[in-house]
């Protein structure tokens, strides 16, 4: 009896939407039973370029989201400000840092949910002005440290 219910347990899980990383980006798979064959097909759509959710961190005013991807062989670190993840300005900000986004409004809905809830939960200082802060001289424009 209890195996019956695993087994349930694991092919309910099977159908639920999820996100997936791929080599080539991250996928929105929404798993469908095919009504003729009863084999689970799996979609996926293409949300965006490989990305990573490396952490959160503060300015000690604001909530940032601090998320790596590579753009023209270089690794791009930004922390974005939670009240961006998923709003246009946001969006702006990842693509002029190269990373492709999908321009379909209900799949970035759905990358805003997965990148404010998933990924590592590293806390980082974030760094808005130049100068002398956390013990290091900042010459950039928003840096991000652990």
């Amino acid at each position: 009896m209890g195996w019956e219910n695993e087994a349930t347990k694991r092919a309910a899980a099977r159908l639920q939407p999820r996100i997936e990383a791929r080599t080539n980006g991250l996928y929105h798979v929404t798993p469908k039973v095919n009504k003729q064959t009863g084999e689970i097909e799996e979609p996926a759509v293409w949300m965006c370029s490989p990305l990573d959710v490396i952490g959160r961190g503060t300015d000690g005013s604001e909530e940032y989201l601090t998320l790596s991807w590579a753009c023209n062989g270089r690794k791009v670190t930004e922390a974005i400000p939670f009240c961006d993840i998923g709003e246009r300005d946001g969006w702006r900000r990842m693509k002029t840092g190269g990373l492709n986004v999908t321009t379909k409004t209900r799949l970035r809905a759905v990358l805003g949910d997965y990148l404010q809830l998933h990924g590592d939960s590293t806390r980082w200082n974030v760094a808005k002005t130049t100068g002398w802060q956390y013990g290091a001289y900042i010459m950039l424009f928003s840096a991000s440290f652990r």
